[in-house]
């Protein structure tokens, strides 16, 4: 009986992820963004060049700035989306995540997450300790 209430609550925890992760990538944020302030702005890559051609940057170390427009942890784990005044983009991570509306600055490794026709999908693999 245990062992079939742990298999569910498993499940359920899976669904919500891949749910959570889902929605980041398709619905975008309807909120307007603001500029990021001026210190964020160092050796930082527009979230729009990142989105053209997210091959050119895959396994690559970037940083990008902007606002948390959405945010989902579950567990240590998170998911949120980065926006700046050019697009915006999901960042996965091992530590929570910020809250939404927050500033922030993320250096991580970028990965095609997928490919539908013309249209490619990136995310941002966070490294430790380099959330601003």
């Amino acid at each position: 009986m245990r062992s079939a209430i742990r298999k569910v609550v498993l499940l359920l925890i899976v669904v919500v992820v891949i749910a959570g992760i889902l929605y980041f990538f398709f619905i975008p944020s309807r909120t307007g963004t603001t500029p990021p302030k001026t210190w964020f702005l160092s050796r930082t890559v527009p979230i729009s060049k990142i989105l053209q051609d997210p091959r050119e940057y895959e396994g690559k170390v970037v940083i990008v700035a902007g606002d948390v427009t959405k945010s989902l942890s579950i567990v240590g784990w998170g998911v949120y989306r980065v926006a700046d005044t050019t697009g915006e983009i999901p960042v996965l991570t091992k530590a929570g995540c910020p809250a939404r509306g927050a500033h922030v600055k993320v250096r991580g490794h970028i990965r095609s997450a997928f490919t539908v026709g013309d249209y490619s999908g990136a995310v941002i693999i966070e490294e430790p300790s380099h959330k601003h």
